[in-house]
């Protein structure tokens, strides 16, 4: 157990170029390209979440032994926490480039036509995409759709998957921008957090000076 707590996650996936060719929702090929971003997005995203669970832990660890206290305890929790924090930098970076490939993807996907969008709406891999994608896009980044590319087909297997209910809200909700409130998009949106992660350093940094500055203390009134 405190071994996978000190092993380091990791993105296998590798990168896959993008066609050159317009996106075809038909195609295999066209759509294994989105799976296999998809998949290395997946991959980025949880050990970045990973490595964020790593440093709550570690805080934890610090600020409960700080309160009970052992401070011994204490300094170990909260420099661990700094061991993630200077990890997290690479982690978020590679993180970001996923996001982006991906990104680029979902926009040759979609593409420029609005001529086969009711189709590719039907598409299991498409949709796949979208609820990927939804939680961390903005809704100006995520909306190419239309209301009628919603709407079921007249003749039974015209489309892959027809859109369900709770696929609809969830794209009604992207389409609103209800994402964009929430915590998960403010730590791994695509705006990026910088602020948020400098005031993090800034108190994890502090919170070890004070421990190892009362571990020196304690040890200073058990000499006297």
């Amino acid at each position: 157990m405190l071994s996978h707590f000190f092993q380091t996650p990791a993105v296998t996936a590798p990168r896959v170029e993008l066609p050159t060719t317009i996106f075809d929702y038909q195609c295999h090929t066209h759509l294994k390209v989105l799976q296999d971003r998809m998949l290395r997005f997946n991959q980025a995203l949880s050990a970045l979440k990973q490595l964020d669970q790593k440093i709550v832990a570690s805080l934890t660890l610090g600020t409960a032994c700080w309160l009970f206290p052992n401070i011994t305890f204490s300094v170990i929790g909260f420099c661990l926490a700094t061991h993630w924090l200077g990890k997290r930098e690479a982690f978020y970076s590679e993180y970001m480039k996923a996001l982006a490939d991906l990104k680029d993807a979902y926009a040759w996907a979609m593409g420029e036509s609005k001529k086969d969008m009711w189709y590719k709406m039907g598409s299991t891999v498409i949709q796949e995409l979208i609820l990927t994608l939804g939680p961390v896009l903005s809704k100006d980044n995520i909306l190419k759709w239309e209301k009628a590319d919603l709407q079921p087909a007249i003749i039974s297997g015209q489309r892959a998957k027809e859109p369900s209910e709770n696929f609809k809200k969830r794209l009604e909700s992207f389409a609103k921008g209800e994402q964009e409130r929430s915590w998960e998009f403010q730590l791994y949106g695509e705006q990026g957090s910088p602020g948020l992660l400098t005031m993090f350093k800034a108190t994890v940094k502090e919170s070890v000076l004070l421990a190892i500055n009362a571990v020196v203390q304690n040890r200073e009134l058990k000499n006297k």
